[in-house]
């Protein structure tokens, strides 16, 4: 049974990672509605196992969420993609400078105010500023 379990985990990381690797891929190519069902996908699959929140591809695709909400020309996909990586930015912190700054942005272009204070206050953003 634990290798069943294992092989089911490695292939749901296995699709995370390449759905991850879409959501940067649709942002580039300014393809907003067809990253957010890649984002919604990431998502249910992300619920079926938790590996990911210790890894690497977690923090990856969560940053690679807030700079798809930035980039958004479509403000409700935005605040959707931005609602979806803040729930994911709750259990995997380890974003850094970058990941941070990017959530302050997204947060400030999708109106979300108890975001932007959240994220403006963080000890990470505080200590570049001064």
């Amino acid at each position: 049974m634990t290798e069943e379990l294992r092989g089911s985990t490695g292939k749901l990381l296995d699709k995370a990672s390449i759905l991850s690797d879409l959501i940067g891929a649709n942002r580039l190519n300014e393809n907003f509605e067809e990253g957010f069902r890649v984002v919604t996908l990431l998502d249910r699959i992300f619920n079926e196992f938790d590996s990911w929140k210790t890894t690497k591809l977690g923090s990856d695709s969560i940053l690679k969420a807030f700079e798809f909400a930035l980039a958004s020309d479509d403000i409700e996909i935005a605040r959707k993609v931005f609602e979806i990586a803040n729930g994911w930015l709750k259990y995997n912190d380890s974003l850094g400078f970058d990941g941070f700054e990017t959530a302050f942005k997204a947060a400030e272009k999708c109106s979300i105010k108890e975001y932007t204070t959240d994220y403006k206050n963080t000890d990470i953003l505080s200590e570049e500023k001064n």
